[in-house]
């Protein structure tokens, strides 16, 4: 393909662009050629390109069928090139993009999307600003029966949801300012505002519980985080029609994440694992984190749920932690101590420890003097994770001493205040009061 399109060149595709009659064979043709990485590559940084950009991103707007499929995959392949500076379409022109996915039919809806989802990945700090215009929308795409089309809208709103703290509003995900803003619009637009959110948990969940390729499945895990977080815990156990019962949703998700989890860590402790899965082991710590942090919390409603699901819950905690430590257990056999996931697991464990004291303690007390050697990644320090753990083994006089053996094994005391690369804790038993413990922890970076 690249020799065929080094023999046209661009010179004389431009030309064919430039003509009426013939350009949807022009389209058709950047279409095929950019699917190469270095013909998008190259058209990414042509001055003669360039000047085609705006035309072709007001072409999308008229189109219909394959030429609009054509250009919003050439738009698409080239915007893939992060390499490369391209300037993006205004805010209206984005809105104006997604307002089309309304009305054209297959297959130009879908190559619409993808482009959507190339200049959404693209914006950077103006995702806040977008996001207010094009969420509601976006998400009233997940009522579709059109798989494709739920799988682009996801990976559109995955994009924008992606730097959530920084970049997205604190207003986009409040019911009460949704209902200020939409009491200026009509009804219809009313509805699809304050519904957005449930739009989003409807489209998850016919996702999330059929076959998914391993980018969808991720990015369906991701954008549940987000919701979780920004969202907040009334979202997960909202009762809508057709959802059956409250907190029907969030056993959903948790079974999701136990399966996820158990399958991931067997693939990672496997002779062939893949770096690329470390994301979505990530991104279910982050949901299981968020949910022990609302079933602890009196107003977040969780804790008012049924009994039977609340024993659910906390049988399928104890069966992923389980194989968390199975997992931690065979890199400790294995002499593996560095990497994201080891710290993720180690983040994991600290957070389940620290709630749960009794579950699971025999296997978190047999790996301690290990994990407490694990090293920092990337700047974050998992001995911030085991900290609350430690202090609850070192208050309880059963296991205070060992503790204590195993922290200063782990870390030795006399050298806190040495080499700024050493990573220390250093417990402290005043003899004086009651046997009262400190923990201090000196992580330098």
């Amino acid at each position: 393909m690249l020799e065929i399109y080094q023999a046209v060149g661009l010179r004389f595709l431009s030309r064919l662009f430039k003509t009426a009659s013939v350009q949807p064979l022009a389209l058709n043709l950047f279409s095929t050629f950019s699917q190469h990485p270095k013909v998008a590559a190259e058209l990414a940084t042509s001055s003669a390109f360039a000047s085609m950009l705006p035309q072709l991103f007001e072409l999308v707007l008229k189109l219909e069928g394959e030429p609009l499929a054509d250009a919003a995959h050439t738009l698409m392949h080239v915007l893939a090139n992060e390499d490369v500076q391209v300037t993006l379409p205004s805010d209206e022109m984005i809105a104006s993009l997604l307002q089309r996915c309304d009305v054209i039919e297959e297959p130009g809806k879908v190559a619409l999307l993808g482009l959507l989802s190339q200049i959404l990945r693209r914006l950077g700090s103006r995702s806040g600003e977008v996001a207010m215009v094009i969420v509601p929308p976006l998400a009233r795409l997940f009522r579709t029966s059109n798989t494709q089309v739920k799988f682009q809208a996801l990976k559109a709103l995955a994009f924008l949801f992606r730097d959530h703290q920084s970049t997205l509003p604190h207003e986009l995900f409040q019911p009460k300012q949704q209902q200020q803003q939409a009491q200026q619009q009509t009804t219809t637009n009313n509805n699809d505002q304050q519904d957005w959110t449930m739009d989003v948990r409807r489209g998850l969940t016919q996702i999330v519980t059929n076959r998914t390729s391993d980018e969808y499945r991720f990015l369906a895990l991701s954008v549940i985080c987000c919701m979780l977080e920004r969202a907040g815990a009334k979202w997960a156990i909202r009762p809508t029609e057709g959802q059956g019962r409250p907190g029907q949703f969030v056993q959903l998700m948790i079974n999701v994440v136990s399966v996820e989890v158990r399958v991931l860590l067997m693939i990672m402790g496997g002779p062939h694992p893949r770096k690329e899965l470390t994301q979505t082991i990530v991104a279910c710590f982050t949901i299981l984190e968020l949910a022990m942090s609302y079933l602890i919390d009196e107003t977040s409603g969780w804790g008012e749920l049924e009994g039977e699901l609340m024993l659910s819950l906390q049988q399928k905690f104890s069966e992923i932690y389980s194989e968390v430590f199975l997992f931690l257990r065979e890199m400790r056999d294995n002499e593996t101590t560095k990497g994201e996931l080891i710290v993720a697991c180690v983040r994991a464990v600290g957070a389940w420890v620290s709630e749960e004291t009794e579950a699971l303690q025999d296997e978190f007390q047999d790996l301690l003097p290990w994990l407490l050697q694990v090293p920092a990644f990337e700047g974050v320090d998992p001995l911030l994770f085991l900290a609350p753990c430690v202090l609850q083994l070192a208050l309880d006089e059963t296991t205070a001493i060992q503790c204590i053996e195993w922290c200063s094994n782990a870390r030795s005391a006399d050298r806190i205040l040495g080499k700024k690369e050493e990573r220390n804790i250093y417990i402290y038993i005043d003899r004086e009061r009651e046997r009262e413990i400190y923990i201090y922890i000196y992580i330098y970076i």
